[in-house]
């Protein structure tokens, strides 16, 4: 079986991550895969190091990230000549699948059509409530033209797919958890700005609006002023300039000395080694892999009541689930889990048991291979 990769990007983020498991999965299954990448990148890099195919092919997005100023006309023209040339490459690779890895580029699923070949839609986001972007041509047509293009649609979580599921058949919708990949023989390295004998908290994710690193600064403050000895590491690049009104927060609540603004790292699963408590205040994740990354390093999660969260963490057993958008509600949590040790330790016992054994390549394997014959199946 042959599979064909199509990209919407060349960074790190979450959809690239999955693909980047997943072709190095089903390489060790034997299945033949080609990637199309926008760019070169860390991501072109990795799977070149596997030994894979790589084809650098821009595709416009369809979706109103950036303000685009351009006429009604030339996008048209845009998507037509992104049409053209992945049709080209897609007929000289020959695949048995094409898989569009991202709700936001359209163009995969026409060349494939247009070719009779396989085509799968593997959708990771949100859209609106995670990244604030829309469709261009509006959600009812862009959903439906999704279906129409696809033989089967891929969701990665429980919250996505009822998402989308009230457009988009749930006939042809498949819901698949993909594996979380820990690095081999990993050993963490040491943080220089923690001390010992506090108690560290740690969250990792990039700092914007949606991912909740206001409402972990609110309540670090509430906690301060228990005179509690904590400290919050808030790990992740910089979205739009938000780190300057996180810090701006941090001083009016007088808590700047208690908490570490760290831009993009290389190795943020070190700061929630580091850290006695991880958490995933993100309103709308989409699946949630920091929050399996730290289960399987035996943390303790806390983590917002919204999205995809809920289905990762059974509240009390794996984890603590507080009101999303509620600094005290999480402050709480926090609470609880600084005065009762034992607590701590036994869910990041739990938490570890089950990331591994739900969150594995082979699972994940498995699931992926059946819907590849599936699709096939349906030609």
């Amino acid at each position: 079986m042959k599979v064909i990769w199509i990209s919407h990007g060349s960074t790190l983020e979450g959809a690239e991550r999955c693909l980047a498991d997943a072709v190095k999965i089903l390489a060790n299954k034997e299945i033949e895969i080609q990637i199309i990448l926008p760019s070169e990148g860390k991501l072109a890099s990795i799977l070149k190091n596997m030994g894979l195919s790589i084809h650098i092919l821009p595709q416009p997005r369809w979706i109103n990230e950036f303000k685009d100023t351009s006429s009604l006309f030339k996008r048209f023209y845009q998507y037509l000549k992104s049409i053209i040339k992945l049709t080209y490459l897609l007929r000289r690779l020959q695949g048995d699948i094409i898989i569009t890895n991202t709700i936001v580029i359209p163009c995969g699923a026409i060349a494939s059509k247009l070719l009779g070949i396989t085509h799968i839609w593997y959708i990771h986001e949100f859209l609106e409530e995670d990244h604030g972007w829309s469709f261009e041509f509006g959600r009812k047509f862009s959903l439906k033209y999704i279906e129409w293009f696809s033989e089967i649609v891929i969701f990665n979580s429980q919250a996505v797919y009822e998402r989308f599921t009230e457009d988009i058949s749930a006939n042809k919708a498949r819901l698949i958890y993909h594996s979380v990949e820990m690095p081999e023989g990993y050993k963490a390295c040491d943080i220089p700005n923690l001390e010992k004998g506090i108690f560290n908290i740690a969250l990792v994710g990039r700092k914007a609006p949606g991912k909740g690193q206001k409402e972990a600064i609110e309540a670090i403050a509430i906690l301060f002023k228990r005179n509690y000895n904590i400290h919050l590491s808030l790990v992740g690049g910089d979205f739009g300039g938000y780190t300057e009104t996180l810090q701006e927060l941090a001083q009016n609540l007088e808590v700047s000395e208690k908490v570490d603004f760290i831009s993009f790292v290389d190795d943020p699963l070190s700061y929630m080694m580091a850290a006695d408590v991880v958490l995933m205040c993100s309103k709308s994740e989409a699946f949630g892999r920091v929050t399996i990354e730290a289960m399987k390093l035996g943390k303790a999660v806390i983590g917002a009541n919204s999205g995809s969260t809920p289905e990762l963490i059974k509240d009390g057993w794996n984890g603590l689930l507080y009101q999303s958008g509620c600094p005290s509600s999480l402050a709480e949590k926090i609470d609880l889990l600084y005065n009762d040790k034992s607590l701590r330790e036994q869910l990041g016992v739990n938490a570890y048991s089950w990331a591994n054994q739900k969150f594995n390549s082979e699972n994940y394997a498995s699931d992926l291979l059946n819907v590849f014959n599936e699709a096939l199946s349906q030609e």
